[in-house]
């Protein structure tokens, strides 16, 4: 009867943490969305603006019996055609932030994803004066990386949020965000000449709920990022060597070599 009581209760306590780690997957993989949200919604309802602006304009002269130039009504609907094309595409990329069953492990150009977090950010790094380059050592093969959109994407987002806030709070005349890509070694390294990573943060900073942003920090970007290439049994580690310190502020070493237990 004992052990008939503690095979129930074992087969409880699986299902029960089967459920709660699907909970806490579930939370990994939506935390880097509200953050592309967050950010890419300034240029989505600008946009919007304009093109609704530009609608209500049209509407007006029909309304109104004028007589239109067919040029100028090309123009004009070549520009709605543009807005319309730019709000597709930002949505598009948040889109690909979320888990889906369709989504599935592929071979991944990790530069092509930087550039499109890149343009999701456009509008920070432009008004803090914000310099952002991408070196490929010439002769070295591209960075490919055999996972998910989704898990590139957040951690892209999450790297970029924290380099743009730290760089934000500086008064420096020149701010830059360097990302070096190898192939070869499979790594990327992502740095940036704001205040670093203080002394007594390092030991905690890949843990969740731990934010060195104060009131403004929900501690939970680069714990998320951590998490999500562990999955793929890929790392991020502070870098420690002066050859992989590109620059004076934070530098964050991205494997995605596969580690070998």
């Amino acid at each position: 009867e004992a052990k008939d009581a503690i095979g129930q209760v074992s087969k409880f306590y699986k299902a029960e943490s089967d459920y709660m780690q699907r909970r806490v997957r579930i939370t990994e993989d939506l935390a880097g969305v509200g953050l592309s949200v967050e950010t890419a919604s300034h240029d989505i309802m600008g946009m919007m603006s304009k093109v609704l602006l530009n609608l209500d304009g049209l509407i007006r002269e029909l309304v109104a019996g004028d007589e239109i130039n067919r040029e100028s009504l090309l123009r004009e609907l070549q520009s709605l055609s543009g807005g319309m094309s730019f709000i597709d595409r930002q949505l598009r990329d948040i889109q690909l932030l979320f888990t889906s069953s369709k989504q599935r492990r592929r071979s991944l150009d990790v530069r092509s994803l930087i550039e499109k977090v890149a343009a999701i950010y456009g509008r920070l790094l432009k008004k803090h004066k914000i310099q952002f380059s991408i070196d490929e050592p010439r002769g070295v093969s591209p960075l490919k990386a055999k996972t998910t959109d989704a898990v590139i994407l957040q951690l892209l987002i999450n790297l970029f949020d924290n380099a743009v806030y730290w760089l934000s709070t500086i008064d420096r005349n020149e701010k830059e965000i360097r990302i070096l890509l190898d192939g070869d070694s499979g790594r990327m390294i992502f740095s940036d000449n704001g205040p670093g990573v203080r002394k007594e943060d390092k030991p905690f900073i890949f843990e969740p709920f731990y934010s060195g942003k104060g009131e403004d920090g929900r501690g939970l970007g680069l714990y998320i990022a951590r998490k999500l290439l562990e999955r793929h049994d890929y790392g991020i580690e502070l870098a420690e060597t002066s050859k992989e310190r590109r620059l004076s502020g934070a530098n964050f070493v991205v494997s995605f070599v596969a580690e070998e237990d």
